[in-house]
């Protein structure tokens, strides 16, 4: 049954057992993060082109870590289940090395074929760079996510939590150098072509709780979250970014 203590905050009892209450109804959150990201790749047959597959990729992307930020609200809905909604702000990113050989032109662009798609620049160039001379890509993706999960109290201080998001990107950055070369040239670097505007990830975590005082709780939240999407149709690999790291939440409830 509902009841109010002397502090005014609803919660949940149990009939027949008056001392054991549970969660607060109510709970208002800020978390950061950090994740080590990186993505799972799948040969993509309808826009197949020799020899950029999975072991080319593979062999010449790496992951990044990167950071997230976010706030969110909880809700009691059942003894011990909340459901939790919110917003958020990440980064996927990974760096791409291959040789000048894999250089593709055009009369009007050059473009390198990553596993995230057609990467677009200009290259002003005075000398000569070499076939083999190793470029190295920088790329970075910033999404603006709405997330809508639920919690489960294993424990009073051990929860599980599990959801989607609907992530938009908003901003873009690619690097590009040339490794140990000194030679006169820039890389004017455009965009990456067809990148999807959105995605749908799922979101798993454990959530270990702290008191801090009184309604305040600290967090420590171990998180995967995995791409349900592919980030371009038009990529020689369907490529699925994932991210797995630890949240740091700080919990006021009322």
């Amino acid at each position: 049954t509902l009841f109010r203590s002397n502090k005014g905050i609803a919660g949940f009892q149990l009939e027949g057992n008056s001392s054991r209450a549970y969660e607060r109804e109510f709970s208002f959150g800020l978390y950061l993060g950090s994740a080590y990201t990186y993505r799972l790749l799948t040969e993509n047959s309808a826009f197949s082109t020799s020899p950029y597959g999975k072991s080319y990729f593979n062999n010449r992307d790496q992951g990044n870590l990167t950071y997230s930020t976010g706030a969110y609200l909880t809700c009691g809905l059942l003894p011990g289940f909340r459901i939790k909604v919110g917003f958020s702000f990440y980064n996927y990113s990974f760096d791409f090395k291959t040789q000048v050989s894999y250089i593709n032109y055009d009369a009007y662009n050059s473009w390198l074929y990553t596993s995230a798609g057609a990467m677009d620049f200009k290259m002003i160039v005075t000398d000569t760079l070499s076939p083999d001379v190793l470029l190295n890509s920088k790329i970075k993706f910033s999404y603006l996510s709405i997330p809508l999960g639920v919690e489960y109290d294993i424990t009073p201080s051990l929860f599980v939590n599990i959801g989607m998001d609907m992530s938009f990107l908003i901003g873009k950055d690619l690097q590009m150098e040339a490794v140990d070369y000194t030679g006169d040239f820039n890389f004017q670097m455009e965009d990456i072509r067809k990148l999807h505007p959105y995605n749908i990830n799922m979101l798993l975590g454990i959530g270990m709780k702290q008191t801090l005082y009184k309604n305040m709780s600290l967090i420590f939240n171990p998180t995967l979250h995995v791409s349900l999407m592919s980030l371009n149709k038009e990529a020689p690999v369907n490529s699925y970014p994932y991210a797995m790291g630890m949240q740091l939440d700080f919990r006021y409830y009322f």
